[in-house]
């Protein structure tokens, strides 16, 4: 089984994936930035180059259940048609939206996205 949290960046994606394992400890933690920086740091934020970072994370997910072991992962998943691809190749997987408002996330706001944003 998988569980794919999916939300806005600063929604608490990564906090809630901690929390998660701390109770279900036998599932492996797989975080968006972790994962850019281990596998796809050759890559931009574009669109076709966020699925390529889908696709890449839908294949570690299948190797890992592969050999017995299930994944809580974190990854801002904007697009539904990446969220219809993860639906489609990796299967026994619940998507959680982690529902925010920008409100608040543009508040946590961790490592300044939303004020690069807002200063073009």
């Amino acid at each position: 089984m998988n569980i794919w949290l999916y939300g806005l960046p600063g929604a608490g994606k990564t906090t809630l994936s901690n929390e998660l394992c701390k109770v279900l400890p036998e599932m492996k933690q797989l975080d968006g930035d972790s994962i850019r920086k281990l596998f796809n740091d050759n890559l931009s934020y574009s669109k076709a180059d966020r699925f390529t970072q889908t696709k890449r994370t839908v294949a570690l997910c299948n190797q890992l259940n592969d050999v017995g072991v299930d994944c809580i992962i974190s990854v801002i998943t904007p697009y539904k048609e990446f969220r219809s691809y993860i639906r489609e190749h990796l299967e026994d997987t619940k998507l959680v939206f982690v529902d925010c408002s920008p409100e608040i996330c543009e508040q946590r706001d961790p490592k300044g996205m939303y004020r690069k944003a807002r200063n073009g």
